[in-house]
Parts: C-alpha cells; sequence; structure tokens
C-alpha cells in the first residue's frame, strides 16, 4: 500500500522535492500537453515525465474518444485552463482544428505517443478483460483472444459495442502527428531493453523529448529517469514488450489487419508495403 501512494505521490507531484519546486516557482518549465494513442503505452510517457522533479501529472482523468466523445470545445478548453506551468495533461482525443488551436493558445508544449497498431489491438484485447468498468468489459469477456483482436481491428459501432475500426482510429490521430510543432514518440523507441527495444535509441529519444520541452538534461540525469522507467504497479501495464503481434497473428488476422489498416501502418513508418 505503501508503494501505491508513494508512485501516486510522485504522479501527482506530492513528493517533498516536488512540492518544494512547485511553491518556489516553475514559470519557466512548460505546460505539456500529451496526445497518446489508446494501448500506446502511456503509462511510460508518465513516467518519463514525472520523473523529473519539476514535472508532474494535471489532476484529472485520461480524455478519450469512447467516454468523452461529446466533450465540447469549451468545455476542452476550460479542463487545459485549469492546467499549470510544470503540469502534464493526458489526453487519447482525436484531431480536430479547433482543439490543436485551443491547446496551441493555451501554450501547452505537445507530445504524441504511438505504437506499432498491431500491437495495439492486441494490448486493447486483453485490457478490457480486466478493466471491469470498461464498455466492453462483459461482452469481451466471454470472447476468445482471437475473436476480441478481430473485433479491435475490425471495429463495431453497435450501441452496445461502440468500437471504431483501428484503421479509422488512427486516421483520426494524424493531424497530431503531422503538426509541425508536436514531439512525436514511438513506443518503441522509448521502451528500451527490458521491453524489447534499444537502450542507445532509448537515452537519444528522451533526451530529444526533453530538448523539445526546452530542457536539456545531463547524462545522469538522463539515466535516472530510464533507470526507473519500467514499473509493474500500473493497472494498464501488461508486458510493456515490442512485437507481440508476431506471436499472435496467424493469416486470416494479418490479412484483416491489412484491409483495414495496412495504408496507416505503412504511413506510420512500421512496414514500407503490405508484404509482412
Amino acid at each position: 500500500m505503501l508503494n501505491k501512494y508513494a508512485k501516486y505521490a510522485l504522479i501527482f507531484g506530492f513528493t517533498p522535492k516536488k512540492l518544494y519546486l512547485r511553491f518556489s516557482g516553475n514559470q519557466n518549465i512548460p505546460k505539456i500537453y500529451c496526445c497518446t494513442f489508446p494501448k500506446s503505452g502511456t503509462h511510460l510517457l508518465e513516467r518519463v515525465l514525472c520523473l523529473y522533479p519539476y514535472f508532474y501529472r494535471h489532476f484529472s482523468i485520461t480524455l478519450d474518444e469512447l467516454r468523452h466523445m461529446n466533450i465540447t470545445n469549451e468545455e476542452f478548453g476550460k479542463v487545459l485552463s485549469h492546467v499549470a506551468n510544470g503540469q502534464f495533461f493526458l489526453s487519447h482525443l482525436y484531431y480536430s482544428r479547433e482543439r490543436y488551436k485551443i491547446v496551441k493558445e493555451s501554450d501547452f508544449k505537445v507530445l504524441v505517443m504511438i505504437r506499432d497498431p498491431r500491437d495495439m489491438v492486441i494490448s486493447d484485447a486483453y485490457y478490457v478483460v480486466k478493466d471491469h468498468a470498461h464498455l466492453n468489459h462483459k461482452l469481451f469477456l466471454g470472447m476468445p483472444l482471437k475473436e476480441r483482436i478481430k473485433l479491435c481491428i475490425e471495429g463495431n459501432l453497435r450501441h452496445d459495442v461502440n468500437y471504431v475500426d483501428i484503421g479509422t482510429k488512427i486516421e483520426n490521430y494524424f493531424g497530431w502527428i503531422n503538426s509541425d510543432d508536436a514531439f512525436v514518440i514511438k513506443f518503441e523507441d522509448i521502451v528500451g531493453d527490458k521491453g524489447g527495444g534499444n537502450n542507445v535509441l532509448q537515452k537519444k529519444t528522451v533526451t530529444s523529448l526533453y530538448q523539445h520541452l526546452g530542457i536539456s538534461l545531463h547524462d545522469h540525469e538522463v539515466d535516472k529517469i530510464l533507470n526507473g522507467l519500467f514499473s509493474n504497479n500500473s493497472r494498464t501495464f501488461r508486458k510493456g514488450t515490442i512485437g507481440q503481434w508476431r506471436e499472435v497473428f496467424d493469416e486470416e488476422l494479418k490479412s484483416i489487419f491489412k484491409e483495414i489498416a495496412g495504408k496507416q501502418l505503412i504511413q506510420l513508418g512500421y512496414e514500407s508495403n503490405n508484404d509482412w
């Protein structure tokens, strides 16, 4: 229980050091808008930021299209108006010109987190079964893994399911990805060797991320962040590894995915063609 409270104290800025830095003035530290694909490693990005002494998460839930599809631009702007310097805000909301304008006029730095969509649908298929509060928990609970993955790929817009297909879902985020002043982070680049990635690329990515935020970190500061990056305490954490789709996708799932989101997979840079 103590570890749980310590984790939340770190995330939301209630450790003694973070409290001291918060109240000693951090007007030169930016506000950060984090737009992440669902199941793309939001927890890891949160850790990358909250392990820096000056950053802490805004005390709010993560906005997403499934639960907050009806949020108005006025409501969105009001939520962001309460975010202070040094805080980061987490969102899965789709791109719109109006939302982007609100984020920029509110003086946020923008980070966008993406992941191989094939791994995203697998992660989602497992997560919904674990999350008893999820709108589709009961539906997924009675389905074999392959059928859950197919639903995550193909989508289903029945009122009792309301799942957008993975290709359309990705398309709805491209505006954030393609905005000139956003820093795009690939999950695969930040996960390091503990998740099947590369430690050199992980360190380079985290260093570049902070440079985008206007902060130059010393090597020992980057190493401290990376050493504390992985945690099994998150309720959304399962494996945190890359390339799981290779172990799970059969030829039918590959064919379905290529039809639904093959183009988007190439646009994101995860394949150069549909020959995979």
